[in-house]
């Protein structure tokens, strides 16, 4: 894990997403958070939490484990989107009315993505 691509993920999360990033956050294995723009810790750990309960509730059903992401749909236009990527996660609150859904999918989210990959190997 390299501290300095950590940041510049929190970085082009800023600039690409603009105000539409409420707030972003690596988080470890444990929930904490590693670096980030305006985290909030207790949302990390109760997203990691949320994560921990996904791949245990998929585990042992039918269904195939989790892969890149998901993402909560919440009132008020706010979603969050949580990459996995081994024992860590990077996570984004977003304010949607400031973001189309297509941008997030299929450009600024793989973008993201495979930076945090990157620097989490």
């Amino acid at each position: 894990m390299e501290l300095a691509k950590l940041n510049a993920i929190v970085d082009k999360a800023k600039s690409e997403l603009g105000a539409a990033l409420i707030s972003c956050a690596v988080l470890g294995d444990d929930g904490q958070v590693l670096v980030g723009h305006k985290p909030n810790h207790a949302v990390g750990a109760m997203l990691s939490e949320i994560t921990g309960a996904i791949k245990k509730s998929l585990a042992t059903s039918d269904f195939p484990s989790l892969n890149k992401y998901y993402l909560i749909d919440m009132k008020d236009n706010t979603s969050i989107m949580v990459m996995n990527s081994g024992s860590f996660e990077y996570a984004m609150a977003l304010d949607m009315t400031k973001l189309q859904m297509g941008l997030l999918m299929s450009v600024v989210g793989p973008q993201l993505f495979e930076m945090f990959q990157d620097a989490v190997k």
